[in-house]
């Protein structure tokens, strides 16, 4: 994850995925799309 637009945690073995741009609502950027694919490969 580059810039903390797509965050990423395991808890008890379960992966959350969160999309973290509160100022861009339903805004989804390249960047973060190759991000998000890097975090559930």
């Amino acid at each position: 994850m580059t810039d903390g637009s797509v965050l990423y945690a395991v808890e008890a073995g379960v992966a959350t995925s969160t999309l973290n741009r509160p100022d861009k609502p339903n805004a989804l950027t390249p960047e973060m799309l190759g991000d998000f694919f890097a975090a559930v490969a």
